[in-house]
Parts: C-alpha cells; structure tokens; sequence
C-alpha cells in the first residue's frame, strides 16, 4: 500500500493529490448510484401496487430506504472527514452523524435477521 503521508517532493504532493482527488471521485460516484438505485425501489414500490403484498417484498423497501438514508446523509458526511481532512459540522453534526450512522445499521442488521 502506498503510504501518502510523508511526500516531500513536488512529484510525490501530486501523486497524493492525485489520489485524495480519485478516492473523493469515487466516493462520491458511489454514494450517488447508492442514492439512485435505492430510489428506483422506493419508486417502484410506489407505483407498483404488487409490491407490498408479501412480507419479503417489505422487507427489500425497508432496505432500500436504510440505504437510500446512508448514500445520501452517512456517506457524504464520512467523504467531507477525507476531503476536508477535518470535521467541520461542529457537535450537532457529530451527534447526527453518529445517531443516522448507528440507526442505519442497526435497522439494516434487524431487517436482514
């Protein structure tokens, strides 16, 4: 693994910011198919009147919408921590994060036992 925290060189500063610029890219990628995807079920479950009627069908709604809160609150707030390289939503944010982060999994582990 490469280890990005002691360049001194100008070659090295760019070849770190090259990788914080593409982790961030990623991230951020990934928490928008997230939030995409986990919408088209909510949608779907909406207009689909099918849907809902048998327990297991509940269940996959209640998932997407777990994940669907994790794509676009608890993923972005971990990518600022990377980006910014410090915490700057004060305590309440602190506290929210914290809260939606232990709500989510622990809804998303009660749904899949």
């Amino acid at each position: 693994m490469l280890n990005v925290s002691n360049f001194t060189n100008i070659s090295d500063v760019s070849a770190k910011l090259t990788i914080h610029i593409n982790v961030t890219i990623c991230t951020i990628v990934l928490s928008v198919i997230t939030v995409l995807a986990n919408l088209g079920v909510i949608i779907a479950f909406v207009k689909v009147k099918r849907l809902g009627e048998k327990p297991s069908d509940l269940l996959i709604l209640s998932l997407a919408v777990i994940d669907f809160i994790q794509g676009l609150i608890v993923i972005p707030y971990h990518m600022s921590i990377f980006v910014f390289r410090q915490w700057i939503f004060g305590e309440a944010g602190c506290k929210f994060l914290v809260s939606m982060g232990i709500q989510t999994t622990i809804n998303g582990l009660y749904t899949l036992c």
